[in-house]
């Protein structure tokens, strides 16, 4: 163990001479997972909505996916996180608002831990489970249906895939986007068993609209749990019949 780490020492002060360096990627299991399904259906559009500051992407950029990403945050100090990340990504698009049921204004709930924020109101079976996303600070925010910008995106829209992480929102998000639906080859779509936001819909009735939609559930990607192992949300991949 020993030779070995000293071994690896040795090899990064030669690599660094060079003005490179060598890390360990770490994605998980699951991202090389949906990395194969992109390339099974190939996949040449990631929408990415609930994006924060990019963390979904850049796993897939990690995992080999080499086409288009539009990606919607509406918090702005997380969008200024994703600006950098993108900023030398010339096929990785960015918009700073949220996506929804109506094209307006509305307010969105900024957790602590950033990755929670919400534009529905928190509830104590998130709060008691994860501390650290009781909300903070509020932001006012636009929201446009994905419906009424689709067109503007330039999307081919043959081979596209959807990701929403909208803490709750995402039923609203889907319903804003019953047209795009249509053309979308597959979504994964975070879903929760019980109520952590006010007024979100369930994992079943979010599946139960995927269904009537014309999608059926391919894979469940588990997600967040409280301390007595209960899971609370998990990931759906659902793809076009």
């Amino acid at each position: 163990m020993f030779l070995k780490k000293r071994l690896e020492t040795i090899f990064h002060r030669i690599i660094r001479k060079t003005g490179y360096d060598v890390v360990k990627c770490k994605f998980s299991k699951h991202e090389l997972e949906v990395e194969q399904l992109l390339k099974y259906l190939n996949i040449n559009t990631v929408i990415d909505i609930g994006a924060n500051e990019g963390q979904y992407s850049k796993n897939i950029r990690i995992g080999g996916y080499k086409q288009r990403i539009i990606s919607f945050e509406p918090v702005n100090a997380s969008f200024t996180g994703l600006e950098k990340i993108s900023a030398k990504d010339a096929l990785w698009d960015i918009y700073n608002f949220a996506l929804g049921n109506f094209d307006g204004e509305s307010e969105i709930n900024i957790s602590q831990n950033s990755v929670s924020s919400s534009i529905l109101g928190i509830r104590e079976a998130l709060t008691n489970a994860a501390p650290q996303a009781q909300f903070i600070d509020k932001q006012p925010i636009k929201v446009r249906k994905l419906d009424s910008i689709f067109k503007e995106l330039n999307v081919d829209p043959s081979n596209i895939f959807i990701k929403i992480d909208t803490q709750g929102f995402e039923k609203n998000v889907l319903l804003g986007a019953r047209e795009t639906l249509k053309s979308i080859k597959a979504i994964q779509v975070e879903m929760s068993t019980q109520h952590l936001y006010q007024d979100e819909d369930l994992y079943y009735q979010v599946s139960e609209f995927l269904y009537d939609e014309g999608f059926r559930l391919v894979k469940i990607v588990r997600g967040f749990t409280n301390s007595t192992g209960e899971l609370l949300e998990f990931d759906g991949v659902f793809m076009r019949n």
